[in-house]
C-alpha cells in the first residue's frame, strides 16, 4: 500500500520475478503512475491493484500482460477520469469481474482494442460507472464468457450501446445486465444468444428504452422490460411522442408486427435475421 505520493514513476523498479502485484496500491492517496518503463513478465494477478485509491488517469498502452490472469476489481473506486489501454497485450486475462465497478468519474471509455479471447468471467465489469456516457467494445472476442451479469447495471448516463459483436454461446447468466434506472434509448443485443443463459431482469427499469434490436436467439422472456409510456410521452432526445402501448417491429422478419412489451419478452422469435423494435410513435 502507498500513502502520500500523489504521482509515482517506477523506472527503477525491478518487478521481473513478481508473480502477485494484487492490492499494491490499494487505498492510496496517488493520483497518477507511470508505468511506460515497465517490465513484469511473471505477474498473473492484478486483482485490486489500485481499488480505492485517488488514482485520477493511467496509460496502460502497449504494456505486457502476457501472463495475467485475474484483473478482479483492479480499477475499483477510484477517481479515474481517464484509462487508456490503446494495444494492451492480455492474451490470458480470464476474469475482470468488477474492473471499473463504482469509478463514477469515467464518462468515455475506449477498450477495441483489448485481448479478449480468453476472458470468461465480465460480471459487474461496469457496474455503478455513473457518468459513463461512451465505451466502445468493438470487436471484442466474447466466445469463451460466461457471465456478463450487472455488466452495466447502474450505468445512468449511457444512451445507447451497440454490443452488436458479441459471442455469447457460452454465456450462462446475463442477469440484470442493464439493470436499474439509467437513459440508455438504444440497444443492439442482435447478436446474443440466451438459448442457455438466466437472463432474469436483463432489462428491468430501462424505462427510456425505446429501440430495441434482437436476434433470433435473442430470448428476453425474464427480462422485464418496462411497459411503453403512456400516449403523448415525449420521446427522450426526439420530436416524437408515444402513439400507443406497443412496439413497433420497424425492419427485418417481423416488420409491421405489433408487440405490447409483455408479448414482445414472449415472442421467442427464432427468424433467422436481426429485427428492430421501436416504440409506435408520430411526430410531436
Amino acid at each position: 500500500m502507498v500513502r502520500g505520493s500523489l504521482i509515482l514513476i517506477l523506472s527503477t523498479l525491478d518487478l521481473s520475478r513478481a508473480e502477485d502485484m494484487s492490492y499494491m496500491f490499494v487505498n492510496s492517496q496517488l493520483q497518477k503512475i507511470d508505468l511506460s518503463y515497465l517490465n513484469f513478465p511473471q505477474v498473473t494477478n492484478m486483482s485490486y491493484m489500485f481499488a480505492n485509491s485517488a488514482l485520477q488517469s493511467i496509460d496502460l498502452s502497449f504494456l505486457d500482460l502476457t501472463n495475467v490472469i485475474n484483473m478482479v476489481y483492479t480499477f475499483s473506486n477510484t477517481n479515474l477520469t481517464s484509462c487508456i489501454m490503446k494495444n494492451l497485450i492480455t492474451p490470458n486475462v480470464k476474469n475482470l469481474a468488477g474492473l471499473f465497478f463504482d469509478d463514477v468519474y469515467l464518462t468515455n471509455l475506449d477498450l477495441s482494442n483489448l485481448q479478449t479471447s480468453n476472458f470468461t468471467n465480465m460480471n459487474s465489469m461496469f457496474t455503478k460507472c455513473e457518468n459513463l456516457q461512451n465505451i466502445n467494445v468493438s470487436g471484442w472476442d466474447t466466445h469463451n464468457v460466461t457471465d456478463i451479469r450487472s455488466m452495466f447495471s447502474d450505468c445512468k448516463n449511457l444512451r445507447t450501446l451497440d454490443l452488436n459483436n458479441f459471442n455469447t454461446s457460452k454465456v450462462i447468466t446475463v442477469q440484470q445486465i442493464f439493470m436499474v434506472y439509467n437513459r440508455l434509448t438504444s440497444l443492439d443485443i442482435r447478436s446474443f444468444d440466451l438459448t442457455n443463459a438466466n437472463g432474469t431482469d436483463m432489462l428491468y427499469a430501462t424505462r427510456f428504452l425505446n429501440r430495441l434490436i434482437l436476434g433470433a436467439k435473442t430470448f428476453i422472456a425474464n427480462a422485464r422490460l418496462d411497459d411503453v409510456p403512456r400516449v403523448g410521452f415525449k420521446v427522450p432526445g426526439t420530436n416524437y411522442r408515444v402513439n400507443s402501448s406497443n412496439w413497433v417491429a420497424v425492419n427485418g422478419p417481423q416488420t409491421g408486427q405489433i408487440f405490447t412489451s409483455k408479448q414482445l419478452m414472449d415472442s421467442n422469435n427464432t427468424v433467422a435475421g436481426a429485427t428492430i423494435y421501436q416504440w409506435d410513435t408520430l411526430v410531436s
